[in-house]
């Protein structure tokens, strides 16, 4: 994972795979946080996890979207998501900017 996010991840954070990302650069995790498998960070505009956060198997977090106009969905932006301190994320939930 260190390699992949190209920041060392701390011993404390345990990320079971199978684990799926676009990019990886843009993920940042904290001390102690737990992220089960079959999740996607899709992380484009940049996605943080806090110390301390539990994230359910097959969440997504999808910071990428397209505008609702339809002469503008070819383009992509994205927004970042920043998952605070001692959060908990259930299992299957999607996550996508405002």
């Amino acid at each position: 994972m260190s390699e992949l996010t190209g920041q060392e991840i701390d011993e404390t954070t345990w990320i079971v795979p199978p684990f799926y990302t676009d990019f990886g650069r843009f993920t940042r995790f904290g001390r102690d946080a737990f992220v089960n498998c079959g999740c996607t960070f899709m992380d484009c505009g940049g996605i943080t996890v806090g110390d301390d956060v539990l994230i359910g198997p097959e969440v997504k977090l999808i910071t990428e979207n397209h505008a609702e106009e339809p002469e503008l969905r070819r383009h992509v932006y994205g927004r970042p998501i920043v998952i605070g301190r001692r959060a908990w994320i259930g299992a299957g939930l999607p996550f996508y900017p405002a």
